[in-house]
């Protein structure tokens, strides 16, 4: 496994950080915008480029996102694997005033201070139909604890498992999408994680604890003994307002995904487990 940080920066027309990206042979992409160019680029923990590293925070620089790569072996080799989103595409809609969650979600058990406790009550709305490319899974923009895949994917890999789907609507039609549809992931692990690898905040407000997102290394194991084939952790991660559960799924549906070559979504594995 690889620990990789990954930088988002506006340089702007400043190009200092651009030659110097070129000098310690660090590949990178950008975007041109009218504010400016953004950079995006990776580093590994421990490589030769560790001392660029150190340089960068020196300067202000921090990454913006902090992840494990795990080589396939240590994927193929896990019971459990957390299914993790290579893309985000579009909204929830409504996006006025945060109206999609009163309509989307169940609001009675909802905590306002850590945004704990919602549940689905009606169909997702989106703008319009996705615009998928080569990809067939995809997550929406703030919404991190459920999956969309196009319908002819359902109905060939995931139907004969026994997993449901959920239609997706167009936002102002109110009529149903044709290329896309929701995965229903109802079922929550009958197990908790073994919470003391987790870093967690108490919500003074609902009593309920919010843990932080795994980064480094393997994702915790269950407690217990788990079955299923793909359900929600109990726990809730997140930071600020925001909370959404972990998706898991079994080595069997991580090995249909990779074996037909299902774009979309990386896996981080549990640890193994091993009763006390």
């Amino acid at each position: 496994m690889k620990i990789v940080y990954h930088y988002g920066k506006n340089i702007g027309k400043n190009l200092s950080l651009k030659q110097l990206l070129e000098f310690h042979k660090v590949k990178y992409n950008y975007d041109k915008s009218v504010i400016g160019t953004f950079l995006y680029f990776d580093l590994i923990e421990n490589s030769p480029q560790i001392e660029l590293i150190k340089e960068l925070d020196g300067q202000g620089i921090r990454p913006s996102q902090i992840y494990t790569k795990f080589t396939p072996k240590e994927q193929v080799h896990a019971a459990f694997l957390e299914l993790n989103p290579q893309w985000h595409h579009g909204y929830p809609m409504p996006q006025e005033d945060g109206g999609w969650e009163a309509l989307i979600y169940d609001l009675s058990d909802y905590c306002l201070e850590c945004g704990t406790g919602y549940n689905q009550k009606a169909p997702f709305r989106m703008k319009s139909e996705p615009k998928w490319g080569k990809r067939h899974l995809l997550q929406l923009h703030w919404i991190y604890d459920e999956y969309f895949v196009l319908p002819e994917v359902w109905q060939e890999y995931f139907k004969p498992l026994g997993i449901d789907c959920r239609p997706v609507l167009h936002y102002k039609k109110e009529t149903e999408l044709k290329t896309v549809v929701q995965l229903v992931i109802d079922e929550v692990a009958t197990s908790p994680l073994k919470r003391e690898a987790l870093e967690g905040e108490y919500c003074r407000h609902c009593e309920r604890i919010k843990y932080n997102y795994v980064v480094r290394g393997y994702w915790p194991p269950f407690a217990e003994p788990q079955n299923g084939l793909i359900f929600k952790t109990q726990e809730y991660f997140g930071s600020g307002h925001a909370a959404d559960k972990g998706i898991i799924v079994s080595n069997q549906l991580y090995r249909i995904i990779v074996d037909n070559k299902l774009k979309g979504v990386d896996f981080k594995p549990l640890a193994e487990f091993k009763a006390d």
